[in-house]
């Protein structure tokens, strides 16, 4: 976990509203399950794809969420997930770490 902090530009671990233990390993499975999927470059600027996950949109996924909303506006930016739960760790921006 270390060097994984040490080598990501930032770290944010949301716990989403009304999780817990059993949906947590749910949305952990469902997110495993796509281990190899595409990466989902059109949807970062609105124009997702089907079967394809970028970073937040796969967190928003497993956890039941509706992806693949198109437009600009449906764009799912990583600073909007901290709105959707509980910040338990924040590593900030060039490893400066937060805990909460």
């Amino acid at each position: 976990m270390q060097t994984f902090l040490e080598k990501s530009d930032r770290v944010v671990l949301i716990r989403p509203a009304g999780a817990d233990r059993v949906s947590g390993r749910q949305a952990l499975a469902k997110a495993r399950s796509q281990i190899g999927a595409p990466y989902d470059l059109p949807g970062t600027v609105g124009l997702p794809e089907a079967g394809q996950f970028y970073c937040s949109e796969l967190a928003a996924w497993s956890v039941g969420m509706e992806v693949d909303r198109e437009g600009p506006g449906e764009v799912l930016h990583p600073v909007a997930m901290q709105d959707l739960g509980a910040t338990l760790f924040d590593s900030d921006a060039r490893g400066l770490v937060t805990v909460r």
